[in-house]
């Protein structure tokens, strides 16, 4: 009996778009094992646990556990330096005391069983906010719905995104609530960069200081981010979506150079 299956992007995108193939044995579906590499740079921070699994069968059930990589080659050369990542278990590769500088570029390599895997990002500046704004409306529900609006000073090869941040007044003055996702990505424009991050909600006589802060990435991160679909719960992107990683060889994912600026504080 021919089984009819609907391949979606699974395991962060195996295939990079979903497809539909009629075969006669479950065991027959296509599946190229695929390392899985996740690594964030941020300036002037330690250099974070590189994070190195592979992908499973399309029918298999998913399991950190089984999605291990245990025993990688993973070197990162930066500055004329070469450094070896040590594996600390649970697929978490790093080595205390490298610490990451904007303007350098860092180079990563993945060697596992046969596998090869590569990424090169740059650490881009952090960004220089020049105004800042709030846009304010009323939701159906009356409370307060509103935006930050900010203008950063464009640079070449990187991209922008910014955050959140509200601080509670006295005698709550040590409480404050942060945003920990993008309302957009853009590019560097030629003299400013327009960026807008949602507000809090919060009753009207709630009063406190808002502060906004801008996150610069390699500009890789901004194909990625765009090739994701913005309304789905999907973290990897909807079926018939191919995610744009940069990663190349025997891997995908995400290895990029990240930089934050000072908080901004809107009037």
């Amino acid at each position: 009996m021919k089984l009819r299956s609907l391949l979606f992007c699974c395991c962060l995108a195996l295939a990079g778009v979903a497809c539909e193939e009629i075969v006669d044995d479950p065991g027959a579906l296509p599946y190229h094992e695929k390392l899985v590499i996740r690594g964030v740079l941020e300036n002037n921070k330690q250099l974070d646990t590189i994070k190195i699994t592979r992908t499973l069968p399309p029918l298999d059930e998913y399991s950190e556990e089984r999605a291990v990589v245990q025993n990688a080659l993973v070197l990162v050369r930066h500055d004329g330096i070469v450094d070896t990542l040590i594996d600390h278990g649970n697929s978490q590769y790093f080595t205390p005391g490298i610490i990451v500088r904007s303007g350098s570029v860092y180079e990563l390599t993945v060697e596992w069983k046969g596998k090869r895997a590569t990424a090169v990002t740059t650490i881009p500046q952090p960004p220089v906010i020049q105004s800042a704004r709030r846009v304010n409306g009323t939701s159906s529900s009356g409370y307060s719905s509103a935006y930050l609006a900010d203008t950063v000073l464009p640079r070449s090869a990187e991209v922008y995104a910014a955050t959140s941040l509200f601080r509670y007044p006295p005698p709550n003055q040590n409480l404050s609530v942060t945003t920990n996702f993008f309302y957009e990505v853009k590019r560097p424009a030629n003299n400013e960069t327009a960026l807008a991050v949602r507000a809090f909600s919060y009753w009207e006589e709630v009063t406190g200081t808002e502060y906004i802060i801008v996150h610069s990435y390699d500009a890789p991160f901004y194909e990625y981010y765009t090739s994701l679909d913005q309304d789905s719960e999907d973290l990897f992107g909807a079926s018939g979506r191919q995610v744009k990683w940069n990663i190349q060889g025997d891997g995908i994912g995400m290895f990029i150079g990240t930089a934050s600026s000072e908080e901004f504080r809107v009037p």
